[in-house]
């Protein structure tokens, strides 16, 4: 695997049967960084056809989500990530064009080989080129990667609290 040449794309309406497979795989694995208090949110899983209907007009219909992609040579979508154009929304200040990383995932076998840094890397690009002010992530408190995203500069800044009643 190590002299393994991937290609990164850009998603398209023909990627939305693999897509959808692989976004299916990555929501999954990321319930393994759930805890009980975030579980209740997570209840009844949807229908893949709701599933793919949603990643259609979401993800590939919006201008302003981009859904990236990285092959192998077999043409296996090995990893993937999307981000989005937002704009802040404060009482006070004036809206602030940014870029949120909303989904990256690597498949369990290909990690460790620089694929994250890649998907980032071309996202950072998109967002530098929409003239985004900064970049936001939003990550579970307990996923194994958040080293990763302190490497690449990301800050902790908010904390999101819950209570079951």
């Amino acid at each position: 695997m190590s002299n393994e040449k991937f290609t990164i794309k850009e998603a398209k309406i023909r990627d939305l049967e693999r897509l959808t497979s692989v976004l299916i795989v990555y929501k999954r694995e990321l319930t393994d960084f759930f805890n009980n208090d975030f579980k209740i949110f997570r209840q009844e899983e949807k229908s893949v056809r709701e599933i793919k209907r949603a990643v259609e007009k979401n993800l590939l219909h919006d201008s302003h989500t981009k859904i990236i992609y990285i092959e192998n040579v077999d043409g296996e979508i090995i990893a993937m990530s999307y981000g989005m154009l937002l704009f802040s929304d404060h009482l006070l200040f004036k809206p602030i064009k940014y870029g949120k990383i909303a989904g990256l995932w690597v498949n369990k076998e290909f990690r460790g080989k620089g694929l994250a840094s890649m998907l980032k890397e071309f996202l950072f690009v998109w967002f530098k080129a929409n003239k985004c002010k900064y970049i936001q992530m939003i990550i579970l408190k307990d996923n194994p990667d958040f080293e990763i995203f302190m490497k690449w500069g990301f800050v902790s800044v908010l904390e999101t609290m819950r209570k079951k009643i």
